[in-house]
């Protein structure tokens, strides 16, 4: 269905919670590879991954812009006699990266509270994502003026479209590397929030925080994985559907003296506001999907959009 330069599910990334934010002074538990580890350097940790997340989340709309810029290119070049294509292209634009106020972290190198094989990971894979970032730019600014030029009348487009497989390509690495560094965040930002919130109020709100956004990134996949074929998927996305709204009433009602003693009532409120978006919005689409016998692209970013506002939402909570 949808083009495989999109991110599907997940664009947005979650930031881990350090134990400045919270109440508590937990030392670690036995359960994590950092189990061993100070609050001090579980915070390092912390700050360092969430600079991490911070700069990936912020190239995901550059990527997504990206995507709809390569389509629009992609179809103009095949057809450089409609004029209308090129003048309907939207050129991707990118906002300055603002870190926060007090981010002293800088994703190319890695805190020294991570262990040294860890170090090594990101400081290599950051480099690679980094690298291929800035080759992307380069073949994107090359198209531009390829277009501007209008050179694809002398060479029937070849240098366009070949430009384009770059441009794919490199958006393609930088997805790749995203996809590790964050499986790796999650394993080590993971450990590290153990030991900061290990005597926090916090601690069992964030456990069903996340609990509930992987069930409905694991939803929102499935109803993604079976676009075309959706009816053979609707008694299981109804299934899962359930599960969701159970979890949503369940922890929505939960938890109300703990975030009030951290006095982060009204953003768990917040968050289970969005949660209770999504639902509304996958009940009609699974609908409209039921009728129709599919998904549409459409329909799937809704799903992706929801999804995204609940890890905003989660983020603004453990700030």
């Amino acid at each position: 269905m949808k083009n495989a330069f999109v991110l599907m599910a997940c664009s947005v990334a979650m930031m881990a919670t350090s134990c400045n934010n919270l109440t508590g002074t937990g030392k670690g538990t036995d359960s994590t590879a950092y189990a061993s580890s100070s609050e001090n350097d579980a915070n390092a940790i912390i700050g360092y991954t969430n600079s991490v997340v911070d700069l990936l989340n912020h190239d995901m709309d550059y990527l997504d812009q990206m995507s709809r810029y390569v389509t629009q290119v992609d179809k103009a070049l095949h057809n450089p006699g409609d004029r209308f294509a090129f003048l309907s292209i939207s050129t991707p634009f990118s906002m300055p990266r603002i870190k926060a106020f007090n981010d002293k972290n800088d994703p190319a190198h890695p805190s020294s509270a991570l262990a040294k094989e860890d170090q090594a990971f990101f400081k290599a894979h950051m480099a690679a994502y980094t690298e291929a970032s800035g080759k992307l730019e380069t073949f994107r600014k090359e198209e531009a003026d390829y277009l501007k030029a209008e050179d694809y009348k002398d060479d029937k487009s070849v240098k366009g479209l070949a430009l384009l497989d770059s441009i794919r390509n490199y958006a393609g690495i930088m997805i790749d590397e995203k996809t590790a560094v964050m499986k790796r965040i999650n394993t080590v930002a993971d450990a590290a929030e153990a030991v900061a919130l290990k005597d926090s109020p916090l601690r069992q709100p964030i456990h069903d925080m996340k609990a509930d956004m992987a069930a409905v990134k694991a939803f929102v996949s499935g109803m993604g994985q079976h676009a075309d074929d959706y009816k053979t998927f609707a008694d299981s996305a109804q299934t899962g559907y359930s599960s969701l709204e159970q979890a949503q009433t369940a922890h929505a009602a939960a938890n109300s003296d703990n975030v009030k003693k951290a006095d982060k009532d009204s953003q768990y409120k917040n968050f289970y506001d969005k949660y209770h978006d999504f639902l509304l919005r996958a009940k009609k689409i699974m609908r409209d999907a039921g009728d129709a016998g599919k998904l549409t692209d459409s329909q799937l970013e809704d799903l992706d959009n929801d999804y995204e506002s609940m890890i905003t939402a989660y983020n603004s909570f453990t700030s």
